[in-house]
C-alpha cells in the first residue's frame, strides 16, 4: 500500500488549526546567524526513528531504574536530549504508532484494532519526507505494524515480514543498515525501524525464543521459575488478567526479570547498530530518535500486558540526538507522541506540513523557555468508558483517570456492589430489586451513611418504614395516611432538626370518607388531637390519617417522621421477611416526596426513587452501594442469563476518578482525588472539554492471513 509523493495534495480535516501551515525553523538549521545553544548549525542529512514496542521508560537506567538493563541507551541519553515526561496517547501498537506517523490523536486518525486502515486523506511522516526529496525506508516486524494498516505509504523500501514468530531484532536493524549503505553523500533520508523484541513473550527460562540468546533468559533470575507460574506469553497473560486470583510477589518478580532480560538484549543489539552508524560516518550527520509506542503492565495495578491507562503503560522513553543540538540535557516538560511528527518536520527544515494536533518540540530541544502548562490526553480502546489526562503545571505532574460504569439500555445491573464518585450534593436514581427485596447498605467515603432513602412518588404510598422517613413539603398543611406494623407505636415529627411545635391531628383515612366532592372531603373528616404532646402521635395497626400545620416552623422544608420501635416479621414468626418494620405510608398530600432514611434501605422489586442527600460542598464524594446477596436469572428459572444480579439502577452514567501526583508518587499508590477535589474537578472539566472528531474515517478491511497469524502469536487476537 504505497503512495506517490504528496506534492500539491490538499489535506482536509475538522477542528485542526489550519490546512497547510509553515513551521518556523526554531533550530535555525539553515540559518547561520543563530543564537542559543546551536554552536555549529549543521543540517542533519536524515532522520532515523526507532520505535521499541512495549518499552516502559522506568525500566531504563537513564530513567532511574536500579537494574543495569540499558547501559548503551543510557550512554545515548548522555550524548543527546532526554525527555523525562513523554507520554503516549493510547497504549496500543496500531493507534499509538499511527499517532506518531500523523501527529493526530487516535480519535482524529480513527485507526483502531483489529482492522482499521488509515484514510488516504491523512498524510503520514514518510509521505511528507518523500514529497520533500528524502529517500525513505521502513522496516517493522509485522503484526499491527503491517503495511496494510497504512504504515507502508510513502516508503520506497518497506518490509513488514518477520522471519521468526517472536522477534526479528537483528535482521530488522540489518535491513536498516543496508538501506543506509545504499545512500550517496547527497541523499537525504528518513529511516523508520520497529521491533517487538521487548514485547511478550518474555524471556522465560523454560522457553526457547527464536533469535534470543539463552544467556539473557537467566540474566536477572537465577534458579528455577516459581512453582506453577504460567509462561509469559500474550495469550497466557490475557487469561491471567481474567482470573480472580492474582500472581504472587515472587511470580511478578519473575515476569519483571524476564521482561528486563529482553531490554538488555535490545540494548546490546542497538549498541552494535549505532557502532555501525559510526563506522559509516553517519552518527554526526543524522537525527536519531529513540522512543516507544507504549509501556507494559507487570502487575503494578493488578494486570499484565498494556490495557490499563496507568503510568506504566503511558510513560515511554524519548531520546533525541541531532548534530545541531548540544547533548547531555534532560527536559522536564511534558511531551506527547503526537509531538514527534511536527518536531521531525522542523528538524528537517520541512516547512509545508499537514494540520496536526501535536506541536514541535524544537524549542525544548534548544533549551527554550519552560512552558507554563502542558497536558496530554490519553485514550483507551474503549474511550467512551476510560480516559485520562496528564497535566503538568508549576505544581508538578498529575494524572487524572476517569472510568465510567458499564451499563445497558435499561440501566446498570449490580451484582453485590457498585462504587462511583460525584461532586454533587444530591444523588437520585431509580432502583428496583431483582427477584426479591434486598437490603441496600450505603457508604460515603468508606463510612456508613445515615441519610440515604427511597423516595415515594408524589401522592403514592405503600412503603414500609423501619425507623425514619423524611420528605420535603409543598404546603404548610401536610396529611399522611399510615398504619403501624403488628402493634401500636409512637411517632414523633421533626422539622429540620427541631421537633414540631404544634399538636398533630388525627382522622380517618380517605377511603373512609363517603363524599367524592373534594370541597367536602375535609369537612366530613372528624379531626381530633392525636396526642396532648406537640409533635407526637400514637398509631395502631389500622389505617389512620395524620394532619399537622407547619406554618410556625418557618422556611424549613425537610420533615422527618420517627418511630419509637420496629419489629421483624421473621422474629414474630409471620414470614421470612427479616426487615425491622414500624409503619407503612399509604398516601400523602402536600409533600414533595417521602423517603425512608438510614444506613440501610430495603429495596422492593418495584421501582422506587433512591435519594441520597450527600455532604454539602463541592468536594468529591465516593459512594458505595452494597447488598449482601444476588441471584442468577438462570438459577431462579427466569432465563439462561447466569449473571448474579441484585439491583437495577436507572441513572445517568456513574463514574469514578483517580488522581495521582506523578512526581511524588510515580508508582501511583495513593489516590489523592478526594484530598485535591479542586484539582480533580478542574482536570475532569478539561478532560470532558475535549471533543475530538475524525479528520477522515478509517477504512476497515479483512485481515491478511499472515497478519492475523502474527497477531495471534503476539496475543492481540484470541
Amino acid at each position: 500500500m504505497w503512495s506517490e509523493p504528496l506534492a500539491g495534495v490538499i489535506f482536509e480535516g475538522k477542528g485542526l488549526r489550519s490546512l497547510f501551515k509553515p513551521l518556523t525553523v526554531g533550530l535555525c538549521l539553515a540559518v547561520s546567524a543563530c543564537s542559543g545553544s546551536l554552536e555549529a548549525p549543521t543540517r542533519s542529512r536524515g532522520v532515523i526513528l526507532i520505535s521499541i514496542d512495549t518499552l516502559r521508560a522506568d525500566h531504563l537506567g537513564c530513567y532511574g531504574y536500579s537494574r543495569d538493563t540499558s547501559p548503551f541507551i543510557d550512554s545515548l541519553a548522555e550524548r543527546g536530549v532526554l525527555f523525562e515526561n513523554a507520554f503516549v496517547q493510547l497504549p496500543g501498537t496500531l493507534p499509538s504508532h499511527m499517532s506518531i506517523f500523523t501527529g493526530l490523536h487516535p480519535a482524529e486518525h480513527n485507526v483502531y484494532p483489529p482492522n482499521g486502515v488509515l484514510s488516504d486523506r491523512i498524510p503520514t511522516l514518510p509521505e511528507i519526507f518523500l514529497a520533500n526529496g528524502f529517500r525513505t525506508a521502513g522496516h517493522t516486524e509485522g503484526g499491527y505494524m503491517s503495511g496494510g494498516f497504512g504504515f507502508a505509504r510513502g516508503f520506497e523500501d518497506f518490509n513488514d515480514h518477520a522471519l521468526e514468530i517472536e522477534t526479528d531484532l537483528e535482521r530488522t536493524f540489518a535491513r536498516g543498515l543496508r538501506f543506509l549503505e545504499q545512500q550517496s553523500e547527497q541523499d537525504r533520508f528518513f529511516l523508520f525501524l520497529h521491533t517487538y523484541s521487548v514485547h511478550d513473550p518474555y524471556a522465560d527460562t523454560r522457553m526457547e525464543l527464536a533469535h534470543f540468546p539463552p544467556a539473557y533468559s537467566s540474566l536477572y533470575w537465577s534458579g528455577e521459575p516459581p512453582k506453577g507460574v504460567i509462561e509469559p506469553t500474550g495469550p497466557s497473560l490475557t487469561e491471567l488478567n481474567q482470573r480472580d486470583s492474582h500472581p504472587t510477589a515472587e511470580e511478578k518478580a519473575y515476569y519483571r526479570a524476564a521482561y528486563d532480560a529482553q531490554i538488555r538484549y535490545l540494548d546490546d543489539v542497538l549498541r552494535d547498530f549505532v557502532r555501525a552508524l559510526e563506522a559509516m560516518g553517519l552518527m554526526d550527520e543524522v537525527t536519531l530518535v529513540l522512543t516507544s509506542d507504549h509501556g507494559e503492565e507487570l502487575g503494578d495495578h493488578g494486570q499484565f500486558l498494556h490495557s490499563q491507562i496507568y503510568r506504566e503503560t503511558l510513560h515511554v522513553p524519548l531520546i533525541v540526538l541531532d548534530p545541531a543540538i548540544s547533548g547531555g540535557r534532560r527536559v522536564q516538560e511534558l511531551v506527547r507522541s503526537i509531538d514527534l511528527a511536527p518536531t521531525l518536520y522542523e528538524l528537517a527544515a520541512i516547512e509545508s506540513v499537514p494540520p496536526m494536533s501535536g506541536t514541535s518540540l524544537a524549542p525544548l530541544l534548544t533549551a527554550g523557555e519552560p512552558v507554563e502548562s502542558r497536558e496530554s490526553l490519553v485514550e483507551s480502546l474503549d474511550s467512551d468508558r476510560r480516559r485520562s489526562l496528564v497535566q503538568q503545571t508549576r505544581d508538578g505532574v498529575f494524572q487524572l483517570l476517569w472510568t465510567r460504569q458499564e451499563s445497558l439500555e435499561e440501566g446498570l445491573w449490580m451484582s453485590q456492589e457498585v462504587i462511583f464518585d460525584t461532586f454533587d450534593e444530591t444523588f437520585v436514581a431509580g432502583v428496583e430489586s431483582f427477584h426479591r427485596p434486598r437490603l441496600l447498605e450505603v457508604l460515603v467515603d468508606g463510612k456508613p451513611y445515615l441519610d440515604a432513602g427511597l423516595e415515594l412518588p408524589k401522592d403514592r404510598g405503600g412503603l414500609w418504614i423501619s425507623h425514619d422517613v423524611s420528605f420535603g413539603r409543598r404546603e404548610d398543611v401536610v396529611e399522611i395516611e399510615l398504619q403501624s406494623f403488628h402493634r401500636e407505636r409512637r411517632i414523633e415529627v421533626f422539622v429540620g432538626s427541631n421537633k414540631l411545635d404544634t399538636i398533630i391531628e388525627q382522622g380517618p383515612p380517605s377511603k373512609a370518607v363517603t363524599s367524592n366532592d373534594e370541597r367536602l372531603w375535609n369537612a366530613e373528616r372528624l379531626w381530633q388531637p392525636a396526642s396532648e404532646v406537640a409533635g407526637e402521635a400514637s398509631i395502631d395497626t389500622h389505617p389512620v390519617a395524620l394532619r399537622f400545620d407547619l406554618t410556625t416552623m418557618g422556611d424549613q422544608r425537610s420533615v422527618t417522621l420517627r418511630s419509637d420501635s420496629c419489629d421483624s416479621p421473621a422474629e414474630l414468626g409471620l414470614s421470612e421477611d427479616r426487615r425491622c418494620l414500624s409503619f407503612q405510608i399509604l398516601k400523602t398530600r402536600g409533600i414533595e416526596g417521602a423517603r425512608e432514611t438510614g444506613r440501610e434501605v430495603w429495596i422492593p422489586t418495584e421501582q422506587h426513587q433512591l435519594r441520597l442527600e450527600l455532604p454539602k460542598g463541592g468536594d468529591k464524594k465516593r459512594v458505595t452501594l452494597r447488598v449482601a446477596s444476588c441471584d442468577s436469572p438462570a438459577e431462579v428459572g427466569l432465563s439462561e442469563d447466569d449473571r448474579c444480579l441484585s439491583l437495577l439502577l436507572s441513572t445517568p452514567d456513574l463514574w469514578q476518578i483517580e488522581l495521582y501526583d506523578l512526581e511524588k508518587d510515580p508508582a501511583q499508590l495513593r489516590d489523592i482525588s478526594s484530598e485535591r477535589s479542586d484539582l480533580s474537578r478542574s482536570l475532569l472539566r478539561t478532560l470532558h472539554g475535549y471533543r475530538l472528531e475524525p479528520v477522515a474515517p478509517a477504512v476497515t478491511r479483512e485481515l491478511d492471513p499472515e497478519v492475523e497469524s502474527r497477531l495471534r502469536a503476539l496475543g492481540y487476537l484470541p
